[in-house]
């Protein structure tokens, strides 16, 4: 007779929920996983951030290596229009003429001219046929190259992130790649500022604003790589370092203002102001008359210029 007990089937027992304990585990793990996942999402942020800070300085080195590139072969100086035929600074001499001329050569493609952190739409890479810019980048399709918004009529898009030294009047010498460590040559374009002299720089408010047409606290630029209401970015100079600047007269960049109290002489060079060089006020950003007479840095993008003689009687510059 077949013994029952080989026919008994074991069963384990079962049961209809998890044990207080059993919950208090899984909510501690949970509980963990939260906190670790808000401790690592600014790493996250920040790391992503640094990211575009490594990648723009890398664009910033190429422009200015590509700008002294082509300077070597035309006699040092940086090749805008009237330099190609030793001639006195013409209507030409705009970022975009400078951009087409090192875009035909070969020195880097357009895409290295917008920033990965660009903040303005209205900035796109000119080799991105679906959003409004040319189909490509033959000699063809160069004219169509606009560095600012307002560089062709009728167009809204620019295709550069970066400001450049205004090669006008006494910054004329700036062409010349043989300049001081100091001297800032292209980097991330800024806002405007009110203060100079012995006073702190303070950004345009709304109301100048409107009244300059100017940008300061509304200012793309403090978004690429700042704050709502402070500037970084990315500056190249002239003896080929890259800097991380975290405000628009950083610290290490000193100018004599001659014309101060001699304590007060020296005070950082604000990078997006055309400073007296005795005084330190802030002067015409047109560059027109004595205005153009500055030599401290002094980085913006234009659209255009005009001349009355060999000083420049008015450039547009682009706020953003």
């Amino acid at each position: 007779m077949p013994s029952t007990q080989s026919n008994r089937r074991w069963r384990t027992p079962c049961r209809s929920g998890a044990t207080i304990v059993e919950m208090a585990v899984v909510l501690g793990l949970g509980l963990v996983l939260l906190a670790t996942a808000i401790v690592l999402l600014p790493w996250f942020g920040a790391s992503r951030d640094g990211g575009r800070h490594i990648k723009d300085a890398s664009q910033v080195r190429v422009i200015l290596q590509g700008m002294q590139i082509a300077a070597a072969n035309n006699q040092n100086l940086i090749p805008y229009p009237s330099t190609l035929h030793s001639g006195p600074p013409s209507e030409s001499d705009t970022p975009a003429a400078l951009l087409r001329r090192l875009l035909a050569d070969g020195l880097f493609s357009s895409e290295w001219l917008v920033s990965p952190a660009e903040a303005n739409e209205s900035i796109r890479s000119f080799g991105d046929p679906g959003r409004g810019s040319a189909a490509g980048e033959s000699s063809d399709h160069l004219e169509l190259f606009a560095a600012t918004p307002d560089d062709i009529p009728d167009r809204t898009i620019g295709h550069c992130s970066y400001a450049f030294t205004p090669p006008f009047g006494a910054r004329r010498a700036s062409l010349n790649t043989k300049v001081p460590a100091t001297q800032a040559v292209v980097g991330n374009r800024g806002p405007s500022f009110e203060g100079g002299r012995t006073e702190p720089w303070t950004l345009f408010d709304a109301a100048q604003e409107r009244a300059t047409g100017r940008k300061g606290i509304n200012s793309n630029t403090l978004l690429i790589h700042g704050g709502r209401r402070t500037w970084e970015g990315n500056i190249a100079y002239a003896d080929g370092h890259v800097n991380f600047e975290s405000q628009a007269d950083p610290a290490e960049l000193l100018w004599t203002f001659s014309g101060l109290p001699r304590e007060k002489q020296s005070r950082p060079d604000n990078l997006f102001v055309n400073e007296n060089d005795q005084t330190g006020a802030a002067e015409d950003e047109q560059l027109r008359g004595e205005a153009a007479a500055n030599t401290n840095n002094f980085l913006r993008l234009w659209s255009s210029a005009s001349f009355d003689g060999p000083m420049a009687a008015g450039i547009t510059p682009w706020y953003d």
